[in-house]
């Protein structure tokens, strides 16, 4: 998810992420207190450790600062298939998105679970939850003219700027055939493979899509600032404009949804042993963020489509509050 973040001044985070592999990775249980059945606490280093009882030790660690602003996550072999197969939260990269919110959080600024795009000078965030079509809706917009910002995440400051991660977007065989994107025959190969992979070889929803860079196929921007938020669903064709309060809480159960760091297993547990940690004022501080967010923008709409067409609908708001049309690059 964070292959880039660029911004136009190169800046050194305070964020320190590090998740490592160890292969022989054990948890010794003796003597250690634990929350529950496979939650252990090691007061040597204040770490939290798993370990569940299964046929073959499925085993994880993770170590946090003082003011954890710094993560060692360890995990075992058994752990990352397990972790691959269920998915949720016990996915590295969910651990990775809660500490990152986390820290974002305490900086003023919020990881939004949405595309964004800049038509005619406004920048548009399209939040969603996961496979309503956020990415397929962000590419069809940038194809036909728009500048693509990002297609998954945005960090967002208070201000209401939003900074985009592009990186590489995974795009479904049903997306780069609806796109008209013309791939090698090495990238058609990997593409059924992965559509193959997120169909049989897990349990949760996996979208099977292929990493490719948008800056191949279209220009990009590193960030915007927002004026219109257009929340998609999938279901009956419509498009209705909300209100403010309205899409504050839908925005508000897309982030929950898609974090679920309010209700995340480790830091859960990290809280229970450690008291200090206060997640609670972090929640609150998340919903104020996000609100002051959601205020600095001016129009906000719900686009519902039954073919996962939100683009066309999008297009016609875009018209509506700059004029024209776009331009297919």
């Amino acid at each position: 998810m964070l292959h880039s973040f660029k911004t136009d001044v190169e800046t050194k985070s305070s964020l320190n992420l590090e998740f490592r592999l160890e292969p022989t990775l054990r948890v010794a249980k003796e003597g250690k207190e634990r929350i529950n059945v496979m939650f252990y606490h090691n007061s040597v280093d204040n770490s939290i450790e798993i370990d569940y009882p299964w046929v073959r030790p499925i085993c994880a660690r993770l170590t946090l600062s003082d003011e954890e602003q710094s993560c060692l996550f360890l995990f075992n072999r058994n752990y990352m298939r397990v972790s691959r197969l269920v998915g949720g939260c016990w996915r590295p990269i969910s651990i990775m998105k809660a500490i990152l919110q986390m820290n974002l959080i305490r900086n003023n600024l919020i990881l939004v679970h949405g595309g964004v795009v800049r038509i005619g000078g406004l920048g548009f965030l399209i939040p969603g939850a996961e496979n309503t079509g956020k990415t397929s809706t962000v590419w069809a917009l940038a194809k036909n003219g728009a500048q693509f910002v990002t297609d998954e995440y945005s960090i967002f400051d208070a201000d209401g700027q939003s900074f985009g991660i592009p990186g590489t977007s995974s795009l479904t065989k049903p997306t780069v055939r609806a796109l008209g994107l013309n791939f090698r025959r090495s990238e058609r190969v990997l593409s059924t493979l992965a559509d193959i992979r997120g169909k049989v070889l897990t349990i949760h929803l996996s979208s099977g899509g292929t990493p490719v860079s948008p800056e191949k196929f279209f220009k990009t921007c590193n960030k915007t600032r927002v004026s219109v938020s257009t929340i998609i669903q999938n279901g009956v064709d419509s498009t209705r404009k909300i209100g403010f309060h309205e899409a504050l809480v839908r925005i508000r159960t897309i982030q929950s949804f898609e974090f679920g760091w309010r209700n995340h297993p480790f830091l859960l547990t990290y809280s229970f042993f450690n008291p200090t940690f206060d997640l609670t004022s972090l929640f609150s501080r998340e919903d104020e963020i996000l609100a002051a967010v959601l205020s600095k923008m001016s129009q906000f709409y719900l686009v519902s489509s039954s073919k996962r067409n939100h683009g066309f609908a999008i297009e016609n708001i875009a018209a509506s509050c700059v004029g024209g049309s776009l331009t297919p690059s």
